[in-house]
């Protein structure tokens, strides 16, 4: 009777962990085991549920089956209305131009999810994770690493937040074309050569290209970019 008014007026419950089973744990409320399946024990997915095992712990109601005396709780009911509170509060202050702290979540080939707390993600896009040029996320963050980025946009419809990494910091073009004339001398390490040119790497992490064209006087580009291998230093205009 206890149990069913819990679920009619959905009150947390004080339960306590009495063991682990297939697919959750037994939580004794009020002497009677209830189940807490794996998937409702945290909004994160949990490896060890032997953490869990002879504490208490609260929990909600979640169903009642009185044919075979099973009553099923959920944990992660009070996480989430505790994240939604947070989500609201932290989405009210959030501006174009605010710099948080983020924890790399996910990555994908076109950018990265972060974990801004409180629930909400936003998207790191792959062009704004540096100023210089990146072909996977992996190439520069790892996951779980915290990062400082800037919201760049933010719908309130649909709840998407665009993040920036890069403007964090100076934009190197901006300064390499104060210290930079045409037709200055410069060194710069290869990174990457392709079928139209070599890519160097210049001062602040920015890449210049030295088209096929403009390897050589002597040789045509195609026989002139043997010559070039990545890391090699190369000097240009």
């Amino acid at each position: 009777d206890k149990i069913q008014k819990a679920l009619d007026n959905d009150e947390v419950l004080e339960g306590f962990v009495k063991r682990r089973t297939k697919g959750g744990l037994i939580v004794d409320i009020f002497s009677i085991e209830t189940f807490l399946p794996g998937s409702q024990i945290d909004v994160k997915p949990i490896r060890d549920y032997d953490i869990y095992v002879e504490k208490p712990l609260n929990v909600k109601i979640v169903k009642i089956n009185y044919s075979n005396d099973n009553v099923v709780v959920s944990h992660k009911m009070l996480i989430e209305k505790d994240l939604e509170e947070q989500k609201n509060k932290i989405l009210k202050k959030l501006e174009i131009g605010q710099v948080l702290e983020g924890t790399v979540k996910n990555m994908t080939n076109f950018g990265v999810f972060v974990d801004l707390g409180g629930g909400i993600d936003g998207l790191l896009h792959i062009t704004d994770i540096s100023w210089g040029r990146v072909n996977h996320p992996e190439e520069v963050l790892k996951l779980d690493e915290k990062i400082n980025v800037v919201v760049l946009d933010y719908n309130d419809q649909d709840k998407r937040i665009s993040l920036g990494m890069k403007q964090c910091k100076a934009n190197p073009w901006e300064e390499f074309a104060v210290q930079h004339e045409k037709n200055d001398r410069t060194t710069g390490t290869i990174k990457s050569i392709t079928d139209f040119g070599i890519f160097v790497g210049l001062d602040g992490g920015i890449d210049g290209l030295v088209h096929l064209s403009d390897l050589s006087w002597e040789d045509s580009g195609e026989n002139a970019v043997r010559n070039y291998k990545k890391g090699d230093s190369l000097e240009a205009v």
